[in-house]
């Protein structure tokens, strides 16, 4: 099956792609179905479904090299913006590289004279230069900034340098500091319940004053009051509540303290710049807040309705949160906030962590609320604001978790919750960790929608893993966890984000759509006895020791948990990375091509053994090696389920309808034809198979960074506006359209981005090259809708890897775009392109067609994307850049050979214009070819035009004038008319104005007739304006090329009758015809056609005939006279055979009569002048 993307219609490689997108828009919207806490967890509700079966995790030792000693350290955390874990010995802090344990970097630094109680990373401010990060050390006096700086072009940190920017604490000390990533601003908590802001500014807004100052976001009574009051109540009423935890969401701006009583929610509003261009930080805003005591009742209510028949807290000693027995009767406390993001917990706003392992969910209840000073607009476009929060949903943990559990710390990342645990142990209390993570084989037929029934372990939202680390001496002790960053460059993380406005992110996918592109998920664990590296077990995994173990059992059992169009996906994710260890090696003979492969996999191999195992893998194709067997064995195996019979076995072959995408929650339902997320979501009645459905499952995941998102950023030039008088009429005008000379235009995607994005659909379509033509064999039949959606993905793969070349090729025009050369709206409408457009929209064409004309890109770099210009697209530019190079020599030409070689390049472009005369813009080419003076070229190109849009000449000739098509036909073709009749134009009215010409011309009697040349010269003479306009009617009118264009000649006939000038002069062979039937208002130009062309008789007869029926009225009587003198003419004329002398006869009466009736000299004048 091979691609016919080089075709002259590029409207049938658009309608090829019109089923492929349409698919792919309803598998983005599959993978973005119930993915959130709001949709997965009912509301006022609990939970306790959990699977300890099937491992999800895998631990490896990473080693110990340059872990900082665990003796005599006062405090210690983790710095995961650095990937550093930082212990402090008093004054002295050690920061140890956690990230790559095999490396051993240790960096110890004692930059304050105090304890060192709590240390945190912060972004630095836009007006700070040359500093990669800051940090944050709090100790007992003071809480003081620290530059950080990695050496150039490596993550190796360079020793800390102190700043100035530190304030006094006050003798309070800072347990919980945070930093927000998007503004760098510095958050601290205390003991003393209260927290600051710690604000540090730049020299010129100061003035030489303090550079940095703690400013207070919440406090209480006890704060402020002086320090000998504060002990006295202290020492009545207890201390206050001190703050344990800070946490930013940084997709909301929401600030979460988490004190020993309550939790409180924060909003942090986004940075604005003032009047002289500084970004202002507005203060904090408090939002709510909420006791511990009413978190702990709403999880009692909810519990005593999940587990009914427990008896009342305090009887046996249970607890109200968790299934354990505890020593107290009181619930246990919070240990963690953990912020939830919007894509990740829609209305969900934190998970909270008790001490039992209990996971309480919170909501955010929202409400418009209006900013004060705002006008009604703003004021319904207001963001909604978090004025409460309950709780959402509780995640218990059932009988089958470890007993007594005590949660010390908490992790959430990447949809794994990490819970480090004391457990009880015959040894005394040991430390693991509980790793719960959700379960696939639910997202998977929830996102299925009933396509594939799963019975066997139907209801299991999460797995359990417990973590134990071992060893023979001791106990270890667990001191941190952290998420290790995925194995990716930079920019390739950013692609995946939804931070740098990617419009689907793939970050927040499930793990089950993230495994295509992304690594998985991986923590550090750090204990006594080393570093650990946990690493989340994919699906993916698992179907590879499946397909290299060979049970046909148990693959039919991962198919019926996964579904089977999830199951084909990640088999076309197997095929596609075994592409690039596949060496091809050309065969002696023709056994290497398609059909000899076929018929080698024809044969009864693929079936299977009656032990269960996968039969015989079938003959290894010829002229392919891999090196790896096991990849072989996953290759083979992998097109065995996907194209050998055993596909029906398997459910593969299995027809399964659209999906049904219905309105998220608190949303108006969607629209046919749309989502909430712009894609399309099409509705078809056409049921393809699971294995065209993970086809396109897999294509989607692939293309989702780009598909949504905008090809171009442009900055335009910044324009005045003009100020709105008082009197001035609303709604005001609309905005000009930006200035296009001096824009700042930059692609989407990055080039490693595009690298990437370009090696996989690659990849995906070396295999669809390789899987495609054994879709169709005699032993595995599809339907034809399988078929066509086939063939579609490989148009729609071979697409977008063609505009990924395109913009590989504009990221390096971009200065060309900023010149200015190309019209305003073309820029303006190309910088609203996304990459679907690009791929897939019509319109998007015609954008191309403007910056290839426009000389923004050559034509000649532009032939590795046939599927956006087409080849006819190609020459006709080709033709412009040859017509252009044409007129810029014009101006130098001084030899007649210089003019025929110029000639020669005119009559190549034309050649290739009127071989593509039915997809060129004929006004543009008109436009061009005058421009060089080809305008005996453009009149053949305009009739080459008109015969491509009436082919089979319907309105010459038409059967019914008044059929709508005709019609339309006829004004096509005068249309391309209209362009001639313009040059015809322009040349008489230079005669004219030159004074050449007046009414009427002709050359004298036997004048030779001038040759017309190629190229005309650009400014005419006076002296040749008559000649080119004569040899220009001539070459309309008596070409042989136009012969057989009826209404072409009757169209420059009638523009020559309205001009004045003399058809009778040319010989059209449609001129009789033409004089006697669209000329009757005009009969004497009948009879001087007659005369020219030597009809003398004729001419004769026709004149006497004229003066005959003209009218005896006074002023009719000249024009008489001079008919019956050209008919003396013309009876004098050799072989006329009339006499002159009746003539003259009826001259004489005339004349007297004209006397008689006025007695004016003149009229005698003409008979004597006669005789």
């Amino acid at each position: 099956m091979e691609l016919h993307a080089d075709s002259d219609r590029p409207d049938e490689t658009l309608q090829r792609l019109i089923l492929p997108c349409r698919l792919l828009g309803e598998a983005l919207a599959q993978d973005d179905q119930f993915l959130s806490l709001e949709e997965t967890c009912a509301p006022g509700a609990g939970s306790a479904d959990y699977d300890f079966r099937l491992p999800q995790f895998a631990l490896d030792a990473a080693g110990t090299s340059g872990l900082p000693s665990s003796l005599g350290f006062t405090q210690q955390g983790l710095l995961p913006e650095i990937q550093r874990l930082w212990r402090s010995f008093d004054s002295k802090i050690v920061l140890w590289k956690y990230d790559d344990p095999g490396v051993q970097e240790v960096t110890e630094y004692t930059g304050v004279s105090e304890a060192v109680v709590a240390a945190a990373i912060a972004h630095p401010k836009e007006f700070v230069q040359s500093i990669d990060y800051f940090l944050v050390l709090a100790t007992t006096l003071e809480i003081s900034l620290h530059a950080l700086r990695f050496a150039p072009g490596s993550n190796r940190l360079l020793p800390p340098v102190r700043t100035q920017f530190s304030v006094a604490s006050d003798d309070i000390s800072m347990n919980a500091v945070v930093c927000d990533p998007s503004s760098g601003r510095i958050f601290l908590g205390g003991r003393d319940g209260c927290i600051h802001e710690l604000q540090y500014f730049d020299d010129s807004r100061w003035m030489g004053r303090r550079k940095c100052r703690k400013t207070a976001v919440s406090w209480n009574l006890q704060s402020q009051l002086p320090a000998v009051l504060q002990r006295v109540c202290v020492a009545i009423f207890g201390p206050a509540e001190a703050i344990v935890q800070l946490t930013i969401d940084v997709s909301r701006g929401l600030l979460f303290a988490l004190s020993s009583t309550s939790i409180t929610l924060f909003q942090i509003p986004p940075s604005q710049r003032d009047a002289s261009g500084r970004l202002e930080e507005k203060p904090v805003v408090q939002l709510c807040s909420l006791s511990q005591s009413a978190i702990a009742s709403e999880v009692g209510r909810i519990k005593a309705r999940l587990f009914p028949g427990l008896l009342p807290v305090g009887s046996r000693g249970l607890s109200s949160f968790g299934s354990g027995l505890v020593s107290a009767a009181l619930p246990p406390r919070l240990i963690k906030v953990l912020p939830v993001e919007r894509p990740a917990g829609g209305s969900v706003i934190a998970c909270v962590v008790a001490e039992d392992g209990t996971r309480i969910f919170l909501r955010g209840n929202l409400r418009n609320v209006p900013q004060q000073g705002a006008d009604a607009t703003s004021a319904r476009a207001a963001r909604p604001s978090i004025t409460s929060m309950t709780v959402h949903h509780v995640r218990f943990l059932d009988a089958n978790a470890p007993k007594e559990l005590h949660v010390k710390d908490a992790l959430w990342e990447n949809g794994v919750t990490l819970l480090q645990c004391d457990l009880p142990s015959p040894e005394g209390h040991r430390e693991a960790v509980l790793a719960l993570s959700a379960d696939l084989r639910v997202v998977a037929q929830r996102q299925g929608r009933g396509r594939s029934p799963w019975v066997n372990v139907a209801g299991t939202a999460e797995h359990v893993d417990t973590i134990s680390l071992t060893q023979e001496t001791e106990l270890p002790q667990i001191y941190a966890m952290a998420a290790l960053p995925a194995p990716i460059s930079k920019p390739i993380q950013q692609f995946f984000s939804a931070s740098h406005g990617l419009i689907l992110p793939v970050v927040h996918l499930s793990e089950l759509a993230k495994q295509q592109l992304v690594a998985a998920p991986r923590f550090m664990i750090v204990s006594s006895i080393g570093a650990h590296v946990l690493r989340r077990i994919q699906p993916l995994d698992t179907l590879r020791e499946h397909l290299l173990g060979g049970q046909l059992p148990a693959l039919q059992d991962f198919v019926g948990q996964y579904t089977a169009e999830q199951a084909c996906a990640l088999l076309f994710q197997v095929l596609t990375q075994a592409m690039p260890k596949l060496n091809v090696q050309p065969g002696p003979d023709k056994s290497t091509t398609l059909s000899g492969r076929n018929k080698l996999l024809r044969k009864d191999q693929l079936g299977e053994s009656k032990t269960g195992q996968m039969g015989p893998m079938g003959p290894q194709l010829v002229g392919t090696k891999l090196q790896d067997p096991s990849e072989e064995v996953l290759l083979l195996r992998a097109e065995k389920l996907l194209l050998s019979p055993l596909a029906f076995q398997m459910g593969f072959s299995q027809a399964l309808p659209s999906i049904d995408v219905g309105p998220m929650r608190g949303q108006p339902p969607f629209q046919m034809g749309g989502s909430s997320l712009g894609y399309s979501v099409f509705q078809s009645a056409t049921q393809l198979s699971a294995r065209m459905r993970g086809l396109y499952l897999y294509l989607s995941r692939l293309l989702r960074p780009v598909w949504l998102s905008h090809v171009m950023h442009v900055a335009w030039p910044a324009t005045e506006k003009p100020k709105r008088k008082r009197d001035d009429w609303w709604p005001p005008p609309p905005d000009p359209p930006p200035m296009a000379k001096g824009a700042q235009w930059q692609c989407g995607f990055s080039k490693s981005q595009r690298g990437f994005a370009r090696s996989q659909l690659l990849l995906l379509k070396s295999a669809l090259d390789r899987c495609l033509p054994r879709l169709t064999t005699a032993s595995n039949p599809v339907s034809p809708e399988d078929l066509d959606s086939a063939n579609g993905a490989l148009h729609l793969v071979t697409a977008s890897v063609e505009a990924l070349d395109f913009l590989e090729l504009l990221s390096g025009c971009t200065a060309a775009m900023a010149s200015g050369s190309c019209p305003a709206e073309t820029l303006l409408r190309f910088s609203e392109l996304t990459f679907r457009d690009l791929v897939c929209q019509p319109e998007a064409r015609c954008i191309l067609q403007g910056l290839m004309q426009a000389g923004i890109v050559a034509c000649r770099d532009l032939s590795n994307c046939p599927s956006l210009f087409s080849k006819a697209a190609l020459e006709v530019q080709e033709a412009y850049e040859i017509l252009k190079a044409v007129e810029s020599s014009l101006t130098a030409v001084n030899s007649t050979l210089e003019i025929a070689r110029l000639s020669h390049f005119t009559h190549r472009g034309l050649a290739i214009l009127e071989r593509h005369a039915a997809h060129i813009d004929l006004m543009e080419a008109a436009s061009r070819l005058r421009a060089v003076g080809a305008c005996k070229g453009l009149i053949s190109l305009c009739s080459g035009v008109a015969r491509a849009r009436d082919p089979k000449d319907e309105s010459l000739r038409p059967q019914d004038p008044s059929n709508p098509r005709i019609q339309q036909l006829h004004y096509a073709r005068l249309e391309c008319y209209q362009v001639v009749l313009g040059i015809l134009d322009d040349v008489l009215s230079f005669a004219r104005q030159r004074g050449r010409l007046q009414s009427s011309f002709a050359l004298p009697p036997g004048g030779p007739h001038v040759e017309l040349p190629e190229l005309l010269p650009a400014r005419l003479s006076e002296f040749d304006a008559i000649p080119i306009l004569d040899g220009l009617l001539r070459h309309c009118l008596e070409g042989h090329r136009y012969q057989a264009d009826e209404l072409f000649h009757f169209c420059i006939l009638k523009w020559m009758m309205q001009s004045g000038l003399p058809p009778y002069q040319y010989k059209s062979p449609y001129l009789k015809n033409f004089l006697l039937v669209h000329a009757k208002d005009h009969p004497e130009l009948h009879c001087r056609y007659l005369q020219h062309n030597g009809q003398w008789a004729e001419a004769c007869d026709a004149y006497i005939s004229l003066a005959r029926n003209a009218e005896l009225k006074p002023e009719g009587q000249d024009d008489r006279l001079l008919m019956l003198q050209n008919a003396a003419i013309c009876a004098r004329m050799p072989r006329s055979n009339r006499k002159v002398e009746p003539i003259l006869r009826m001259m004489s009466e005339t004349a007297r009569q004209s006397q008689e009736s006025y007695p004016i000299a003149s009229n005698r004048n003409y008979y004597e002048a006669f005789r």
